[in-house]
């Protein structure tokens, strides 16, 4: 490989290239660091070279070797390489986050791979203000709720129904008594009359649709809530917006905010909910 004083990203962009296209005539010690470098480039840029000696399980004269194999002087050079590409992926996406904020990114007709980083960066802002803003007491009591329910019962219509699913999902594969509120063939009243009042239901719904109308699907979410109260149930809501009337109804309320997407509203922020419950549940029954 050809290598410049000033390192750039296109360098370890071609770096990848040449260990994807020699991989298979590495030794086994040189794939295990090939394989980490391909995926912690991050780490590559930062740790010295015990460090990485150390997580990938090789001797650091190996870390070395594997540099030089790639025309490199020695692991120095190789990390600025990496350090090049770290510093520009880091710009590249702070300037995303800027343009998502001030509604500059998405434009009609872009290409895929834009329109694929408009919308990793609208999802990462999602989950980002998640982790500042989640009510962590309303988490905690959530899962200590649905921790002592008989069954619980997940609720979502229209674009809420992938982040019920999922969690019935989860929650049935770790052994947990769950059931979808699918509503099919129009059998949700049906469906709801099955509940108890020693079980919990898990609604997730939306105050708003993107274009700021009024959801539809708040109507059925209402209904199945007001059944589970009248029960003595308890009732677990994921909403983006507290001021939602129905949130009176629910035991307990948890607020997800997620930006707005390019055609369609994301649902990571109410997903990552979904799965913080079903891995706090999980533990419990270890």
């Amino acid at each position: 490989m050809k290598v410049k004083d000033e390192k750039t990203a296109d360098d370890y962009l071609a770096f990848r290239e040449e260990i994807e296209s020699g991989y298979q005539n590495l030794s086994t010690r040189l794939r295990q660091i090939a394989q980490f470098a391909l995926d912690h480039p991050t780490e590559m840029s930062m740790e010295t070279v015990a460090t990485i000696a150390k997580k990938v399980g090789v001797q650091p004269s190996s870390v070395i070797r594997f540099a030089k194999n790639f025309g490199y002087s020695g692991f120095s050079e190789m990390q600025r390489v990496h350090q090049a590409y770290v510093v520009q992926r880091s710009a590249n996406h702070a300037e995303r986050i800027r343009r998502v904020l001030e509604g500059e990114l998405y434009q009609a007709g872009c290409n895929s791979a834009e329109l694929l980083q408009t919308l990793c960066t609208t999802n990462i802002l999602s989950l980002e203000s998640l982790s500042k803003n989640v009510d962590a007491d309303a988490l905690h009591r959530a899962i200590e709720t649905l921790a002592t329910a008989d069954r619980i019962y997940a609720l979502g219509t229209q674009k809420c129904f992938a982040v019920a699913a999922y969690l019935t999902y989860m929650l049935n594969h770790i052994g947990i008594k769950a059931y979808l509120l699918s509503g099919l063939g129009g059998m949700l009243a049906e469906q709801t009359k099955t509940i108890t009042k020693r079980d919990a239901l898990v609604a997730i719904t939306y105050l708003t649709s993107p274009e700021g109308a009024e959801n539809r699907e708040q109507e059925a979410t209402d209904a199945v809530l007001t059944s589970v109260k009248r029960l003595g149930a308890k009732s677990i809501l994921i909403t983006d917006s507290l001021l939602i009337p129905m949130a009176n109804k629910a035991t307990i309320s948890i607020e997800t905010r997620d930006f707005n997407a390019p055609a369609f509203r994301s649902i990571t922020a109410a997903m990552c909910v979904s799965q913080t419950i079903a891995s706090a549940l999980s533990d419990r029954s270890d």
